[in-house]
């Protein structure tokens, strides 16, 4: 399946050689350890139950990061006018007939409103309207949203290890053709992306890593925007975080598929000398 499904994923699967979402990280000159912890964006409310060591974990930090500052209220109030472009009403009119039919009905289902109320939004964030009209359950919830609750109950100040504008960049830098097909690939199969969505859901509860890899390798778009929206992200986070650790123990969070992999944090931190523990 070739659908905006597959960026969403993109964001919240991952593959570990040990069954954990939560390292400790130490060595390397740190005085105290950091955290890695790997999130999922969006799941059930009533389906998620928070680790135990993660509250143990946020009492021995100064910082959290995640990938942007989402207690940032001008950046959150600016995101939603980055999300949207007045050239889409355009773009959309040569878009599959079908497609945006699917669309109109799905959001008029879940949400009452038409494709007409949201088509200067871009593809991927009507995709990720469609995503979670369609989740069963009326209690979506994000993990950092979660976690900054967390913090302000905590006292922990939070930050971003990117900006708003570079988040948006490297989404943008997708060309239109391809976020419109994948749209429209996406809410012509609905169905099997949620579906995919379930299963991908119950393997990070049930901590399956080796599941969550083999329902990522059904995404043959995946491989694509590897380097995209992983690698160069990853790179780019890797130069910044030891300086981030060694000013003050931090818990880091971030999407759990920038963890695994040859260029993943995981290995990157590995690398530079540092120890991970999964918790």
């Amino acid at each position: 399946m070739r659908h905006l499904f597959s960026v969403g994923f993109l964001l919240i699967v991952f593959s570990l050689s040990a069954q954990s979402t939560l390292y400790q990280i130490e060595g390397n000159g740190l005085n105290k350890p950091s955290y890695l912890f790997g999130t999922i964006h969006m799941i059930c409310g009533s389906d998620f139950v928070m680790k135990d060591e993660v509250p143990v974990a946020l009492d021995d930090v100064k910082t959290i990061y995640l990938e942007l500052d989402l207690t940032d209220t001008v950046m959150m109030q600016g995101m939603m006018t980055k999300m949207m472009d007045p050239a889409m009403v355009e773009i959309y009119a040569g878009m599959n007939p079908d497609a945006k039919d699917a669309i109109d009905q799905t959001l008029k289902d879940a949400m009452k409103i038409g494709f007409e109320q949201v088509q200067v939004m871009k593809p991927l964030m009507i995709s990720m309207l469609l995503i979670q009209s369609s989740i069963q359950c009326s209690d979506v919830l994000s993990l950092e949203e979660v976690l900054v609750g967390l913090a302000i109950e905590k006292e922990i100040p939070v930050k971003g290890l990117e900006t708003l504008e570079f988040q948006m960049s490297v989404f943008d830098s997708i060309p239109m053709e391809e976020q419109l097909k994948m749209l429209e690939d996406m809410v012509l199969n609905l169905g099997a992306g949620i579906q995919l969505f379930d299963k991908m859901v119950k393997a990070y509860l049930d901590g399956d890593i080796d599941k969550l890899l083999e329902l990522t390798k059904d995404e043959e778009s995946l491989s694509q925007f590897d380097e995209l929206l992983l690698d160069k992200r990853n790179e780019d986070w890797l130069s910044k975080l030891p300086s981030i650790m060694k000013k003050s123990p931090t818990f880091i969070a971030v999407g759990a598929a920038h963890l695994p992999g040859e260029k993943g944090l995981l290995k990157g931190l590995k690398d530079m000398g540092y120890v991970l523990t999964p918790m």
